[in-house]
């Protein structure tokens, strides 16, 4: 008895779309955090995306005792756009921050130089350490799912 993986389905329907968002929201990074509709709508749309598609997968998958492998990727995909939006909420609070900084010590209610450099500093920050822990997570997560 021979026993194969059909897995082209399950690239096709979720890994490469699901992936695909996670680096959609990556997008975000690059948005200026003054948009904050722009922002807001493109993470909030690829979080409920991304959680539609991982409904999809546990409706469609067999009842199994345990954690799946393609149940761990789509918690991860999920975890990583609400980490996006996460990121965001934590720029808007210091932005945030800052202003109320600059109004308290009587200075004009505008991000400054520095303050405006900042916040790009962090984005920046955001838009090289997601990318970078992602892909660590596919060398893991690859070799261990298909062995």
């Amino acid at each position: 008895m021979t026993l194969t993986r059909h897995s082209t389905k399950y690239f096709v329907n979720y890994y490469l779309p699901s992936g695909l968002i996670v680096v959609v929201s990556w997008i975000s990074f690059f948005i200026p955090p003054e948009v904050i509709p722009g922002r807001m709508g493109l993470l909030i749309t690829t979080f409920l995306v991304l959680v539609n598609i991982f409904n999809s997968v546990i409706n469609n998958s067999p009842n199994v005792e345990g954690v799946t492998a393609i149940a761990t990727w789509m918690m991860v995909c999920v975890l990583f756009v609400f980490g996006s939006l996460l990121c965001y909420a934590v720029l808007l609070f210091k932005k945030k921050s800052l202003m109320q900084f600059e109004v308290k010590n009587c200075h004009s209610p505008k991000t400054g130089h520095w303050h405006g450099n900042e916040l790009t500093y962090i984005d920046t920050a955001f838009s090289m350490a997601f990318p970078l822990l992602f892909f660590l997570f596919n060398l893991v997560y690859w070799p261990a799912s298909w062995s």
